[in-house]
């Protein structure tokens, strides 16, 4: 596993992330509320939030079942839900070392536009990759995903340090970390390596929709340094 852990600082004049600070606490929260419920409940929350493609394809669930939400507004809400503390810190790492950098280029409203868009275009591409599973998707990767696509754009060459394998600091230009990032996604989905239950669609669908999006919602005084001289 390769999560950073800090980066260089962005001494462009900018806002505070509230945005990425409620939806690093909402998370937590929600992790927090369901690490001390009963392992049952947590499981059928897990199908009521997270995505099942065989109900969002469908449209409704197979008769005798009865969701909390329309299946359709777990595009939305699978993103707040975790498997495990592991599978929460990574994600949350991503978006406190990363996030404020994008929020800052965007702007606190259009941050979680952008967050909660690139998430449903993750969970989209889970769903028409897998459209007849009956196993749920949580986990904010597909959002983070468009964090990490975003951060690239604004900041290739910032210096991010990393810890692989959680012990081994690593500090290299952002470009090159994202990169081998991104190709690793890739590589997944062209020659799966291992048994997984990763949703490497969601993570490369989530990438490219970021790319688009920080385009489009960065604010007007904000130039991408790949695009100027």
């Amino acid at each position: 596993m390769v999560i950073p852990v800090y980066d260089d600082a962005d001494t462009t004049p900018g806002i505070r992330p509230w945005a990425v600070w409620i939806l690093f606490a909402l998370n937590v929260g929600v992790f927090l509320v369901c690490a001390v419920l009963p392992p049952q409940f947590v499981q059928m929350l897990a199908f009521n939030f997270g995505i099942v493609p065989a109900f969002v394809v469908a449209g409704v669930t197979p008769e005798g079942v009865t969701l909390m939400i329309p299946p359709v507004l777990t595009l939305v809400t699978y993103t707040f839900l975790h498997a495990n503390w592991v599978h929460l810190a990574a994600n949350m790492l991503f978006l406190y070392v990363l996030g404020d950098n994008v929020e800052r280029a965007m702007g606190h409203l259009r941050f979680i536009v952008f967050y909660v868009v690139c998430g449903i275009a993750g969970g989209l591409a889970h769903v028409a990759m897998a459209s007849a599973s009956g196993a749920p998707l949580i986990g904010a990767s597909g959002a983070i995903s468009g964090v990490v696509s975003a951060y690239v754009l604004l900041r290739p060459t910032a210096r991010v340090t990393l810890l692989v394998a959680g012990i081994l600091p690593i500090t290299a230009r952002a470009f090159w970390i994202i990169a081998l990032w991104f190709a690793w996604q890739v590589a997944n989905l062209v020659v799966p390596l291992a048994e997984t239950s990763v949703a490497y669609w969601s993570h490369v669908a989530g990438f490219l929709a970021g790319l688009v999006l920080t385009a489009l919602l960065r604010r007007r005084d904000v130039t991408l340094p790949w695009f100027t001289r």
